[in-house]
């Protein structure tokens, strides 16, 4: 029997490492060959942006298996430099708070894509902060209605390290906003087929 897909959502401030827990979730990753590619394209009248990662059978896999990952913040590096057909991060980052929305709509849109059309995804990562449960309602019920898994990674951290270690300079006062956000909106316990997975900022 084939593993059913999956659609994790990281949860967590800024700077409390969701990204790199993406990646240190696989651990026989971790080697010299392997190869975290990004693609950039426009499709239609909208940008598409998503980063990808495929398993190597001969790391201990059944099946070679394809993860896609989604997060608005991959807007903002399109938007401080890079061009299409370009590698994922290789223009400047540059945020605008005035195009938030427009970014975080390209991260559903491209969500969805990858649920309906790409059929070689396996597990597809949303890495934003989703600290408000408005946030990922949406793609939790989309996920639901494809038939995919949900999982959720929430990621505790102590705001000022969160604060010293975030790469986007986002300002104390926004992470400490974010925090409260978190705490908040604790996932609800009648959000039916959902695991919840709590960790601890490394």
């Amino acid at each position: 029997m084939s593993k059913k897909k999956e659609v994790v959502i990281m949860r967590g401030i800024s700077g409390s490492g969701k990204s790199t827990a993406i990646i240190n979730n696989f651990p026989r990753y971790a080697q010299k060959d392997f190869r975290l590619n990004g693609s950039i394209w426009e499709g239609g009248k909208s940008l598409f942006l998503s980063k990808t990662f495929d398993t190597e059978p001969s790391l201990g896999f059944d099946k070679m298996e394809t993860h896609r990952i989604v997060s608005a913040d991959y807007f903002f590096h399109i938007e401080g430099g890079a061009k299409y057909g370009e590698e994922l991060f290789s223009g400047m980052y540059a945020f605008d708070p005035a195009k938030l929305g427009e970014a975080h709509a390209i991260c559903f849109d491209t969500f969805v894509v990858h649920l309906m059309e790409d059929h070689l995804a396996d597990v597809i990562y949303v890495d934003n902060t989703n600290c408000n449960l408005w946030e990922i309602s949406p793609y939790i019920q989309t996920a639901h209605k494809f038939g995919w898994d949900v999982r959720i990674i929430e990621i505790a951290c102590d705001v000022n390290k969160a604060h010293e270690r975030t790469q986007h300079k986002v300002p104390l006062h926004a992470i400490q906003t974010q925090e409260k956000a978190l705490h908040f909106n604790q996932v609800p316990p009648f959000w039916n087929n959902i695991v919840v997975e709590k960790r601890t900022a490394q």
